[in-house]
């Protein structure tokens, strides 16, 4: 007799729970998924998945989605579990796990808790019990959420790290005065009330002492040390406990047993510099003077629309402007899209492709198998959709007509709905899907003549003009002559992509152009984009295949560097005399050096720890920076003006 192969899974909630005896530890859970197992000859145990620490809210757990991912697999019988809310405490995520299990032919069994069955009872009862586990949440969160108001309200700390520049007291919930990082608090607090920026406080700060102190939590565990940053100094400028106040997230503030590190005066005038918005370089596409060609027009291979991006740096190539698939973009769960690329090689390589065609001697035999072509592909792709939105469409019909049978039972009806929103999204999109399809193959059909002169003029001098004209002028042409262009990952491998690209033209220049399916590659290695179209005709960017005189500067850290690493040891203890004889100088240098430090405006100091180039920092001296800070600090910035 062939044995039912199982895999258990067992989870707990906080890390307390993962080891001992306890009857809902994970040891626990997993010898009575043991047992079960071995009580049962016809089972075959295959694997257990575990979610140590892990909350039953969701199912964005490694565990479960790892069990998940193995019921896919088609080669699992059954899954056991010690209760129902092990899986899931959240009924809409339930039902999705639910609905895994039974679109794959899989049982669950729970050791410790009802197994009702599929029968009309045997449902309501299983929402009944994924009901109750959820509300078992609720009022664990709630029973928490009253525990931490009430020692809020008696000023106490409710739980958690203590922040930094405190630690946590001998009393339970208290917070007393670190020594060593109180002092780093205030000094921020004192920075930002003399006008500097919280960026330049975190610069001051990192060339100060470089990483924030390190502390201990009651059990040892050591926490801390990270280097300072402006977001980790506008968290610790606007957290009011160091007014005196405690709170957690979503509660009104209270007043603290502890000792305040600023005044509660000070504190809100730090909130009112705090709410001056960042400076920040804006790319001059997102101030809107770059016009995007494509916009509206691209689509990536996902079916998802391509929009537009920039990066603030620009690239060596000069371009900064990008066709990102906004799938992506946006973080979508399955997308992957890696179709992203610079706006002026993909401009370049459409604008090449439409002078090509439209300057070459091409039969309407030909033009016409590339239509019939991707006729037939689309034909396909329309046919597979339309079934798909047929199961989709009896799956409703069958969801709406058990919500009929539960008339009256609004847990049920609650749930039932839900999945009818669900499947009612999905036909939704592939009638969207069918009716952009339905649009294609009309543009197909259509065999009207050129439209205007101008429009044909451009094309059939595109490789010509293609320099000479502006961004506007080549969106006009866009809108004239292409219906959609549809952008295809082949392979990627290191800088070297391949791409397959449709463009479809608009009615008025089909039987001009014709559905144009090329093949192309880019190669970004040799630190510029060069491109090449492989497929129908051959065509290359100027670049392609040509190496480029590779243009280096030479690069050299600035003295600067290690003054600044003096400092730093000098705050941690170290003696002048220890500094002077390591480096094998005089003190007196040191000493000139260190307080030269002192006199510089943060912000030239900042610049010159990045400047990386050996011909900018030798020009920057010691007799130079000497001379430059017995200036004052407004005329220091003007004076080096070429560091901006």
């Amino acid at each position: 007799m062939k044995k039912r192969r199982v895999v258990g899974y067992a989870r707990v909630s906080t890390m307390l729970q993962i080891a001992g005896k306890d009857f809902d530890s994970i040891d626990a859970q997993t010898e009575i998924i043991k047992a079960y197992v071995a009580n049962h000859p016809e089972m075959e145990l295959i694997q257990i998945f575990t979610d140590p620490g892990k909350s039953g809210k969701n199912l964005a757990r490694p565990g479960i989605q790892a069990l998940l991912q193995r019921i896919r697999q088609g080669d699992i019988d059954c899954v056991l579990s010690y209760r129902l809310d092990r899986i899931s405490r959240d009924h809409f995520d339930y039902f999705e796990f639910e609905r895994t299990i039974m679109d794959n032919g899989v049982q669950v069994i729970y050791t410790n808790d009802m197994n009702p069955d599929n029968s009309p009872l045997g449902q309501f009862m299983r929402m009944l019990m994924v009901a109750l586990a959820q509300l078992e949440r609720n009022q664990t969160i709630q029973r928490i959420n009253d525990k931490h108001t009430a020692l809020l309200k008696q000023g106490f700390h409710a739980g958690g790290y203590a922040p930094v520049g405190y630690l946590l007291g001998e009393k339970k919930n208290t917070l007393v005065v670190d020594p060593v990082a109180s002092k780093h608090v205030k000094e921020m607090y004192s920075l930002l009330l003399k006008g500097t920026k919280p960026s330049a406080i975190a610069t001051h700060m990192y060339n100060k002492y470089g990483t924030v102190p390190k502390r201990k939590t009651r059990n040892g565990r050591e926490y801390g040390g990270n280097v300072y940053c402006e977001n980790f100094i506008r968290r610790v400028l606007a957290n009011p406990v160091y007014a005196g106040y405690v709170h957690r997230k979503g509660t009104e503030l209270y007043k603290g047993l502890h000792e305040p590190l600023v005044s509660a005066k000070n504190w809100e005038k730090a909130q009112e510099i705090l709410k001056v918005p960042r400076e920040r370089k804006i790319p001059e596409i997102r101030s809107g003077k770059n016009l995007y060609v494509l916009k509206s027009k691209l689509y990536c291979g996902c079916g998802a629309m391509m929009t537009c991006g920039a990066s603030g740096k620009p690239k060596k190539d000069g371009s900064f402007t990008y066709y990102i698939c906004s799938a992506r973009n946006h973080k979508r769960i399955g997308h992957r899209c890696k179709s992203s690329m610079s706006s002026k090689i993909l401009e370049a390589i459409v604008f090449s492709a439409l002078g090509h065609i439209a300057t070459q001697t091409f039969t309407l035999k030909e033009i016409k198998e590339s239509s019939d072509s991707y006729e037939a592909k689309i034909l396909k792709e329309r046919k597979e959709l339309a079934v798909q939105r047929k199961i989709q469409n009896e799956k409703l019909k069958s969801i709406v007509a058990k919500f009929a049978e539960f008339d009256g039972n609004e847990v049920v009806k609650s749930a039932i709905n839900a999945q009818i929103q669900k499947v009612s999204r999905e036909v939704e999109r592939l009638d969207k899907a069918i009716a952009t399809i339905d649009e294609e193959l009309k543009l197909l059909e259509n065999k009207v003549n050129l439209g205007t002169a101008q429009t044909k003029a451009f094309l059939e001098n595109m490789d010509a003009l293609q320099a000479e004209i502006s961004d506007a002028e080549k969106r006009a042409i866009v809108e004239s002559a292409i219906s959609k262009v549809t952008l295809i990952v082949k392979s990627v491998n290191g800088f070297r992509r391949e791409f397959e690209l449709t463009i479809i033209p608009t009615a008025e220049y089909m039987e001009q152009i014709g559905v144009l399916t090329l093949e192309f590659a880019v190669n970004t290695s040799n630190g510029y984009s060069e491109w090449k179209i492989k497929s129908p005709f051959v065509l290359t960017s100027e670049t392609y295949g040509k190496r480029q005189p590779k243009k280096t500067r030479k690069q050299k850290k600035h003295w600067l560097h290690k003054v600044v690493s003096w400092q730093r040891v000098l705050n941690a203890g170290d003696s002048l005399e220890d500094i002077a004889t390591r480096e094998g100088v005089s003190k007196p240098l040191v000493c000139r050096k260190l307080k030269l430090l002192e006199r510089l405006h943060f912000r030239i100091i900042e610049r010159i720890l990045k400047e990386r180039y050996a011909d900018v920092n030798e020009k920057l001296t010691f007799r130079y920076l000497c001379k430059l800070a017995t200036l004052p600090q407004n005329q220091q910035l003007i004076q080096c003006s070429f560091l901006a």
